[in-house]
């Protein structure tokens, strides 16, 4: 069993300006789980975004791959988080890191930021075909309580999740120390947004060349691109999101994806760390 350094995050309101999964749409339970949709007796109208895009987001849930068990995980984090549910990574995300990492044939991987668990099952269950590994990291106990109990039902502890309940800068320099440097073929950052670089430059020394960080919630909820929105977290995402678009050390895209994800390929540079 894991035990927790750490203690539980805050949570921030943030104002979102566009529909994704963690709209600030209400959300209905049904058979199929939870999707944003309108408010009751709301009229949609066919010229208005939101509805449009409401509409759209439904057709791609049904149109995805989502155990069971994912959507009870969904209905579980809205009942006992629902303030914080946001937090949560969308079925679509999840499905699509569920690709990426079979794709890329990740044996070796780290998760920063792991709420309930929804992102580390579909990373998990991925590594799980294949003997591989996830750390994954979160300093929030009672979330990873939940996860718990879920990776257990899956199979995925012991043997493919091994969990690290404490502040993330801390565990990766252990897991540095314990693996040494380019041990890992993956990693997924979640968490809090003011420590994204830190993170990212820890984990450029346990990424392998040719291995990939992919980096979440880099477009939040529109504020990135709203000029008349300066707080501390939107300006640390700006300066995050220029300093990977210029960064030598890794080629990367950005996808619309979720809540926006920048996705960073580690290159073979000779001297790598000068380039810090």
């Amino acid at each position: 069993m894991w035990t927790c350094l750490g203690t539980r995050r805050s949570f921030v309101h943030q104002q979102k300006y566009f529909v994704t999964y963690n709209s600030i749409h209400s959300f209905r339970s049904y058979r199929d789980g939870l999707i944003p949709h309108a408010a009751a007796g709301e009229e949609k109208d066919p010229s208005n975004k939101a509805s449009l895009d409401s509409d759209l987001f439904e057709y791609i849930v049904h149109h995805i791959r989502e155990d069971d068990v994912l959507k009870e995980l969904r209905e579980t984090t809205l009942r006992q988080f629902p303030k914080a549910a946001k937090m949560a990574v969308g079925p679509e995300q999840g499905s699509f890191l569920r690709w990426l990492v079979k794709v890329l044939r990740v044996q070796n991987a780290i998760e920063i930021g792991v709420f309930t668990g929804y992102s580390s099952i579909c990373i998990g269950t991925a590594l799980k075909e294949s003997n591989g590994r996830l750390m994954a990291l979160d300093r929030d106990a009672e979330a990873m309580d939940v996860a718990q109990g879920f990776w257990e039902r899956l199979d995925l502890v012991p043997g493919v999740i091994d969990a690290r309940c404490a502040p993330a800068m801390e565990s990766l320099v252990d897991i540095r120390k314990e693996y040494g440097d380019e041990s890992f073929d993956f990693a997924f950052v979640d968490a809090d947004k003011r420590g994204y670089r830190d993170y990212y430059e820890e984990l450029l020394h346990l990424i392998r060349p040719g291995g990939v960080i992919a980096i979440d919630n880099v477009l939040w909820y529109g504020k990135v691109a709203d000029p008349s929105v300066n707080d501390k977290t939107t300006e640390a995402l700006r300066e995050l999101n220029a300093f990977l678009r210029d960064d030598a050390r890794v080629d990367m895209t950005l996808v619309p994806v979720g809540d926006g994800l920048t996705l960073c390929t580690k290159l073979a540079i000779e001297n790598f760390h000068d380039h810090e």
